[in-house]
């Protein structure tokens, strides 16, 4: 993914990892609790909770055009969740030994969840998922472009439409928490990639395209919020058709950009190390022990500076887990764990060719 081919979209990873962060800051650390919905900080605390939401969409739409045509290596999943124990039992030992959490049975209970399935549901429904990729693979390289237009338009009507008209789960999506919505976000990016979609788009027909959606999100969000509550968060979820069109745009315009030959070596690592702040500042011990209200405080500084508090926090997070992945790669390297790893490939499925170009 380092190539100049793919720089764009190594971008659009960490971005998409902020925008990850952003949420649980606002959300579970509090810096969105406590201001009017429609005061001008309530716009922005919004503006980027709903922007921020998209994060689910862009990754898997981004996982789909990625991995689109590639072998699915068996390796890469398992150090994925070998990551996922790395992490979950370093990180609450270390919060035990802290006296941040004294309570030994709570950390004991964190460690296991990891081994249940019972946190990471992103990483669950991913890993269920992949066994199914070649699949989802070949059936895009059989489709022409006509009929992969048909089945994006149509997966987006039966899963989106019901959620936002009637407030009702028809594809029992977990309003987009399961396997299922990550496999339509997955097809969607395949089709992508491989009919040349955004070769056909313009720069600002993208641009258009995402921010229509995020200020229809918004709005709809601010006008409805004093009549129904519920009713103004429907286009604000990971199954709503707005949080689509934003990652279909913010993937499209990424894939164009370019990046000094300087900095190359930068946006790959920070890209690398993307999973692994999402495992490392969701730890069940860290993430429901430390971050709850965590960043109540931004609620409460002036109006001006509030978005680029917001911002730097989830850089600091970003920089903090991304300096804990290399500690954790230097020993997974030290261990040979991608060498021990390599005899799950001959589970692999080998690349799908297009059968149509």
């Amino acid at each position: 993914m380092g190539n100049k081919r793919y720089i764009g979209l190594d971008a659009a990873r960490i971005l998409a990892m902020l925008m990850v962060i952003m949420m649980h800051v606002m959300w579970a650390g509090g810096a969105l609790w406590g201001i009017p919905v429609q005061s001008k900080k309530g716009l922005i605390a919004w503006g980027l909770e709903t922007f921020a939401y998209a994060s689910v969409d862009t990754f898997a739409m981004l996982s789909g055009y990625v991995g689109y045509g590639g072998r699915h290596r068996v390796s890469s999943a398992v150090e994925l969740y070998l990551t996922a124990i790395f992490f979950d039992v370093v990180v609450s030992i270390g919060v035990y030994k802290l006296g941040i959490v004294p309570d030994r049975a709570l950390i004991m209970s964190s460690i296991t969840r990891v081994f249940t399935g019972d946190c990471y549901w992103y990483l669950m429904c991913y890993l269920c998922l992949f066994p199914f990729m070649p699949l989802i693979d070949r059936g895009v390289a059989s489709l022409d472009d006509q009929s992969g237009r048909k089945v994006c338009a149509f997966a987006i009507l039966l899963f989106c439409i019901p959620l936002v008209l009637w407030g009702t789960d028809f594809g029992r999506t977990y309003k987009g928490g399961s396997t299922m919505w990550l496999a339509v976000l997955y097809l969607i990016g395949a089709c992508f990639r491989r009919f040349g979609w955004y070769h056909k788009c313009s720069s600002g027909r993208l641009a258009f395209v995402a921010l229509c959606a995020w200020g229809s999100a918004l709005v709809w969000k601010l006008l409805l919020t004093p009549i129904n509550g519920e009713l103004s968060m429907r286009l604000i979820s990971h199954i709503s058709p707005c949080m689509v069109f934003i990652g279909i745009g913010l993937i499209g315009l990424l894939e164009r950009l370019r990046v000094p030959d300087s900095l190359h070596g930068l946006v790959s690592f920070l890209s690398s190390s993307a999973f692994s702040v999402y495992v490392f500042h969701l730890t069940p011990a860290l993430y429901d022990n430390v971050f709850p209200n965590l960043f109540s405080w931004l609620s409460g500084i002036r109006t001006i500076l509030y978005p680029f508090a917001c911002i730097a926090c989830c850089l600091v997070i970003y920089f903090v887990c991304t300096c804990a992945d290399k500690v954790r790669s230097l020993l997974f390297e030290l261990c040979k764990v991608k060498q021990r790893l390599a005899c799950f490939d001959r589970l692999g499925v080998q690349r799908v060719s297009d059968q149509t170009d």
